[in-house]
C-alpha cells in the first residue's frame, strides 16, 4: 500500500513541536524558522501566528474560561502569549535560558 497525503502544510525549517486545538479543528506548529502557525483543517489553510529571534521549541493551545491563546516558548529565552487574531504577543515572559519544554496547567 502507498499513503497518500489528504493536505500539507509548510514551515521553512523543521518542525520542533505540534499540538491541538480542544475541539480538534486546528493544529498549531512550532519551528526551527522562528515561527509557529496555525492549521485550520476545516479550511485547509495556515498562517503564521508568532514570531521569535530563535527557533520555536515549544507550542501549546490554552483554552480557559474566559479566553484561549497560544504559548510558545523559544530558544531566543522568552515564552510568548498569542491571541491568534493579532500578529503581537499578548503577553512576553524572559527567562534566564533557552525554552527547551513548558506545559501549562488550568
Amino acid at each position: 500500500g502507498q499513503t497518500i497525503p489528504k493536505a500539507q502544510q509548510m514551515h521553512t525549517g523543521p518542525v520542533l513541536d505540534v499540538c491541538w486545538s480542544d475541539d480538534g479543528s486546528k493544529v498549531f506548529t512550532g519551528s526551527c524558522d522562528k515561527t509557529a502557525k496555525m492549521w485550520d483543517l476545516n479550511s485547509n489553510q495556515a498562517i503564521q501566528i508568532a514570531q521569535h529571534e530563535a527557533p520555536v521549541k515549544t507550542v501549546h493551545w490554552i483554552k480557559a474560561p474566559n479566553y484561549s491563546c497560544v504559548m510558545t516558548g523559544s530558544w531566543d529565552k522568552t515564552l510568548k502569549f498569542w491571541d491568534t487574531r493579532t500578529p503581537t504577543p499578548m503577553m512576553t515572559l524572559q527567562l534566564p535560558e533557552r525554552c527547551y519544554c513548558a506545559d501549562v496547567v488550568r
